[in-house]
């Protein structure tokens, strides 16, 4: 949130706020022009990990998606994209791992004598559960 409020700070007291569609003159104009992108920088960065906090915690998310339901959709969707790829980060390695072990162990049929004995192992341990 200090980031937000600091590139709003640098962006919005920069002394020609037109100056992106105008040429800016000396002496200040590169000044001018240097301190709204890092403002509008600033700004930007301070948004999107302000999203990222928002997808990362389920307490806020729900807190956050209630008071803002109605008045901004994009901000909801924002932060439902950003889950979405939080959660894809996360499972890619496990997908990536179990295609990895599929290659490595072969799939084979089992036997009728193998599927038999599975299934009485399994009848013998629930028998025993239940003593």
């Amino acid at each position: 949130m200090v980031i937000i409020i600091i590139g709003m700070m640098i962006l919005f007291t920069s002394r020609d706020f037109h100056s992106i569609f105008l040429n800016s003159l000396p002496p200040n104009g590169v000044i001018t022009i240097s301190f709204m992108v890092i403002g509008a920088f600033m700004l930007f960065t301070g948004i999107i990990s302000f999203l990222k906090l928002a997808a990362r915690d389920k307490e806020f998310y729900t807190d956050l998606i209630t008071r803002i339901e109605s008045d901004i959709p994009l901000i909801k969707n924002i932060i439902l994209t950003e889950k979405e790829i939080e959660l894809s980060n996360k499972i890619k390695p496990l997908i990536e791992y179990s295609n990895k072990w599929q290659k490595e162990h072969e799939y084979r049929l089992m036997k009728n004598e193998e599927v038999i004995q599975i299934i009485q192992d399994v009848i013998s341990e629930i028998r025993e559960r239940k003593r």
